[in-house]
């Protein structure tokens, strides 16, 4: 079999994965759900999740969001981040999951503006990028790679101009 899709599945499950769900889904119960034994086992699993993902990512456990995915976890930060009236940039390379709550907003006033990649040329990049950068813009959104066809954007750079 030829599987194109797994970003969109996760399929097929390592033997890790697959395990640990089995573990989960035999001998835990809803996290903060109760007191009982695999309620607190559920709990304690779920904080330590949050806290290794802290770790990682140099945050506090508190400050750790668990999503179902990721579409769901850009619709609650693009949705709760932008503000009514303000602008918002993107460039022409971004996935639906972005796509889709930058345009929503639109119905709040905001607007939506795009720059042009240019993978061949970073310079051309940032160019691009400054050249819809207003003091207007509240929420910047973009990807650092691209699964489908392998562009980088120079991530470091936009960040530093945006926060210029």
């Amino acid at each position: 079999m030829v599987y194109f899709d797994n970003a969109a599945t996760g399929f097929p499950k390592s033997n890790g994965v697959f395990e640990a769900i089995k573990n989960a889904y035999y001998s835990a119960a809803n996290a903060g759900r109760s007191g009982h034994v695999l309620s607190v086992r559920a709990a304690e699993t779920v904080f330590e999740c949050r806290e290794n993902i802290a770790k990682a990512f140099g945050a506090e456990s508190e400050n750790v969001v668990l999503c179902p995915s990721a579409t769901y976890a850009l619709n609650m930060a693009i949705k709760g981040l932008a503000k009514a009236g303000e602008d918002n940039v993107t460039s022409f390379f971004e996935h639906n999951a972005v796509l889709r709550p930058l345009y929503s907003l639109r119905k709040f006033g905001c607007k939506l503006k795009f720059f042009a990649p240019d993978f061949e040329n970073p310079l051309k990049t940032l160019e691009s990028f400054k050249s819809v950068l207003k003091p207007s813009v509240r929420l910047v959104v973009i990807t650092h790679a691209s699964n489908v066809n392998g562009g980088m954007l120079p991530v470091a750079e936009i960040t530093a101009e945006a926060k210029r």
